[in-house]
């Protein structure tokens, strides 16, 4: 019996069945202000898993940690670095393209960069105009949330 090619395979099952509490581990430490210990995280998944397509999610979660309790030059290297990474992926990295925008904007003073940036994240999600959405449901730490807020207001 044939099944064709779109059924899932059992290992992307498999992976689906751990990533997915993986991802909401890491957002719930956020959310417990834990920064270190998602950001460990994260750090830990980029590291053992460096084949899986998952991985380069992981590197944004990653950037955006760094963002919050390390050097911030280098996390808006990692957010450009992912964002032409996932050039093609299903979504497009919505969400590092939106994190990159406030970053640009409130650390590197690059307006005209951060609404390029900005302008590719919401016409692929137009949610990331809405802080509530970024700090309740992509559970972004505080002071990327701030940087959007100050983005989106220009102030």
């Amino acid at each position: 019996m044939s099944y064709g090619d779109d059924r899932p395979s059992l290992s992307a099952i498999f992976l689906h069945q751990l990533w997915m509490p993986a991802i909401l581990f890491a957002r719930l430490m956020v959310e417990l202000k834990s920064l270190n210990c998602s950001y460990s995280f994260w750090i830990a998944v980029v590291v053992n898993y460096k084949d899986l397509a998952l991985t380069e999610y992981a590197r944004v979660g990653r950037a955006i940690a760094l963002y919050e309790v390390g050097d911030r030059g280098q996390a808006i290297a990692e957010m450009e670095d992912v964002s032409i990474s996932l050039k093609g992926y299903p979504g497009g990295g919505s969400e590092v393209h939106a994190a990159l925008a406030a970053a640009l904007y409130v650390d590197k003073h690059a307006l005209l960069l951060a609404e390029n940036q900005f302008t590719i994240a919401t016409l692929l999600d137009p949610h990331y105009t809405d802080l509530s959405y970024v700090r309740e449901t992509k559970h972004w730490p505080p002071s990327l949330v701030s940087s959007l807020e100050h983005f989106i207001t220009l102030s």
